[in-house]
This record gives C-alpha cells, sequence and structure tokens, in this order.
C-alpha cells in the first residue's frame, strides 16, 4: 500500500568512497569489524556516491514512476550536536576531517562538497525528488539502524508513527 524508507543512501555518501579508497588504507581496519554490523564490503562499494548515483541515473525512469504512483515517505536523520558514537564519522561527512570543537584535529580526507548527515548517511542523498520526506533532528544511524548506545525512545513508538503518517498518504 506504500513504502517508508529509512536512512536510504539513494545517492550514496562519500564516506563509503573514502574507506575504500587509498591513501588512507581505511578498509584494512574496517573489514574485521564490517561483519560485526552484518555489512560486506559489496554493500560498503554500493552504498558508494559513484555506484549510487550510476543507479540512479541508470533507473530515473522507473523511480520517477514509483514516486508517482505508490504513497511513500523517506526518514532521515540529521545529528549535529548530540550524543553519538559516530560523531568523528559526523565531521568528516560535514566537514572532510575530524574536528574539536570547530578546528581540524586531522588532515582533510575530502574536499566536499560537505552535508549535514546522521553519521554515515549524507543529508541530501536520503531524498529522492517528489517524494515526502520526514527530517529527524538529532537522530544518528545508530540509533535508528544499528541498535548501539544512546537510544533515547521506543522504537516501537517510532515504527507505529511512521506507518500512521504513511497511512494518512494512501487513499
Amino acid at each position: 500500500a506504500g513504502i517508508a524508507f529509512l536512512q536510504s543512501p539513494f545517492y550514496g555518501t562519500a564516506l563509503s568512497d573514502l574507506l575504500l579508497n587509498p591513501p588512507y588504507e581505511l578498509e584494512k581496519y574496517l573489514h574485521p569489524i564490517l561483519p560485526l554490523l552484518n555489512i560486506s564490503q559489496e554493500t560498503v562499494y554500493y552504498v558508494g556516491e559513484t555506484s549510487r548515483k550510476d543507479f540512479m541515473k541508470q533507473h530515473q525512469q522507473a523511480i520517477n514512476e514509483i514516486v508517482k504512483k505508490i504513497p511513500s515517505y523517506t526518514f532521515t536523520g540529521v545529528a549535529e550536536a548530540n550524543k553519538s558514537v559516530f560523531k568523528p564519522v559526523m565531521d568528516i561527512m560535514e566537514a572532510g576531517c575530524i574536528r574539536a570543537k570547530t578546528k581540524c584535529i586531522t588532515e582533510v580526507f575530502f574536499n566536499g562538497p560537505y552535508d549535514k548527515s546522521d553519521g554515515l548517511i549524507p543529508f541530501k542523498s536520503s531524498f529522492i525528488p517528489g517524494m515526502d520526506y520526514v527530517i529527524m533532528k538529532d537522530v544518528d544511524h545508530a540509533e535508528i539502524i544499528l541498535n548501539v548506545p544512546f537510544t533515547d525512545y521506543k522504537k516501537e513508538h517510532m515504527t507505529t508513527s511512521w506507518l500512521k503518517l504513511l497511512l494518512t498518504k494512501i487513499k
């Protein structure tokens, strides 16, 4: 009857490309951790900006038809000032480096364009033109996707709210 997308990286994440590309060699540190998060190396590649932009371009007509025909929402988090295990990653996504207050304390990893994020998915990447959306302020990726600390709400209540909102669109 409808679709609710949750923190979907429709247009990818530069973080994925950063993790897989030299000179940082972050892949060797990431590889042992991925199975613990139930994520494969292929998934990291698939959510990269290059891979996702190609996919979206290739399927744009079908996506437009889905948006017209099927009631849908996309829900995305933007975590800025709240506690988060993803704080260093949010810095990278927004500033290209890890920061202490407003100054970079690491080298600059990439030169933008920068965006607010939930710690893994850029804000702008999680919307499809023409689709309704909800922005969840101060909610990070870990809280809604990965089940790690700092969750301060009942997930079943949030899920129920999302579905009720989606039902308002179904005729």
